[in-house]
């Protein structure tokens, strides 16, 4: 089953960290933290390894270096803007989100050694609302497996992509009738007017257009 996310996201929330009484006495930074439990390998640009890019995109970047990482995901219905910090009181580390669909979310990381764990809590761009918790397990440097925990859950095999390297970008087509079904199903399921959908269409045409590269005449 291909990502519909933005992930899901991611790529990819809960209120502002689930703030509880305790009061933090290590008064770490979030990139001490993340360099700390090995997670500071998320920053970087990941896309999904089957379609390199096509279907899934998720760059983690240093907004405020040390203090606040900016999150953004790309999947072939939605994009979203995501704020990942600390709370130098309790010591959790909160994760804010916003969708180009009208959706919000808020939520909270758990980092140990072999996972970091994010919990959300979210609001659909129509009111309605839930809970998720998609888990990250790095496979060495440049590899990672993102687990959306479901009743059926959905593993998602990502890969960095390194800084310069753009031909994930031109490689192999859009998967056309995956992308139908999931668009079309968002129709049926009035997550999407018929108007909405046709705009989709266009806009992944487009931009598949914009990453087919230029022949050389030589």
């Amino acid at each position: 089953m291909k990502p519909t996310l933005l992930v899901l996201c991611a790529i990819f929330t809960s209120p502002l960290g689930w703030v509880y009484a305790h009061e933090s006495t290590d008064h770490m930074t979030l990139g001490e933290v993340l360099r700390e439990s090995k997670w500071d390998r998320l920053i970087g640009t990941w896309v999904d390894a089957e379609t390199k890019g096509d279907a899934l995109k998720s760059t983690f970047a240093w907004k405020f270096k040390d203090h606040l990482v900016q999150i953004t995901t790309w999947d072939s219905e939605k994009e979203s803007f995501s704020l990942m910090g600390r709370n130098p009181k309790s010591g959790d580390i909160f994760h804010m989100s916003a969708g180009s669909t009208g959706d919000s979310s808020i939520g909270k990381w758990e980092l140990t050694k072999s996972e970091a764990i994010l919990g959300l809590l979210f609001v659909t761009g129509k009111g309605e609302e839930g809970a998720l918790r998609i888990r990250h397990q790095l496979q060495g440097d440049d590899t990672m497996l993102v687990i959306i925990d479901l009743p059926e859950p959905i593993t998602i095999k990502m890969i960095r992509i390194k800084k310069g390297d753009y031909s994930y970008r031109t490689k192999g087509k859009l998967d056309w009738k995956a992308i139908k079904t999931r668009i079309e199903s968002a129709v049926q399921r009035g997550d999407l007017t018929r108007k909405e959908a046709d705009e989709k269409y266009r806009q992944i045409k487009d931009l598949q257009l914009k990453h087919v590269p230029v022949k050389s005449k030589n």
